[in-house]
């Protein structure tokens, strides 16, 4: 018997590529806002933990006075911040009426204000299971 080398092109040598991941499940998030006698002046930006808007109602949206408005979302699991914004600067509470605003992944209440000054900002986690604490920033009035 005899044994003939044949040269063979790199990439039949090379590992094959691992295959796709699949797509990640949208994870149910709810931004829900309760406005003050001042709806007009709220507003608010969902960002990514990469600094990229996700979704945004500027100020001037909400009309109704003490109302509930309620936005379901669906985002891919991650890092995001809400900043709540209000135009007159003395937030959802308590001078003007008694609004507050909650944010829900999978159920749980994972971020809620009311009292701020031009804005607050909570960050939280999107995933399958996960529902840690907030942190709240802070902006001068």
């Amino acid at each position: 018997s005899f044994f003939v080398a044949a040269e063979l092109p790199p990439s039949a040598l090379a590992p094959a590529p691992p295959p796709p991941l699949p797509p990640s499940t949208p994870i149910d998030v709810s931004i829900q806002v309760t406005t003050d006698d001042w709806p007009i002046e709220t507003g608010w930006l969902l960002f990514k933990s990469s600094g990229e808007i996700v979704e945004s109602l500027p100020a001037g949206t909400y009309t109704e006075r003490a109302n509930t408005y309620t936005h379901e979302l669906q985002l891919q699991s991650g890092t995001y911040a809400l900043v709540m914004l209000d135009t007159y600067r003395d937030g959802l509470c308590c001078s003007f009426g008694n609004g507050a605003y909650t944010v829900t992944v999978n159920d749980e209440i994972v971020a809620s204000g009311s009292e701020f000054g031009a804005a607050e900002a909570r960050v939280f986690q999107a995933c399958p299971a996960c529902a840690p604490p907030s942190r709240s920033l802070l902006f001068a009035s």
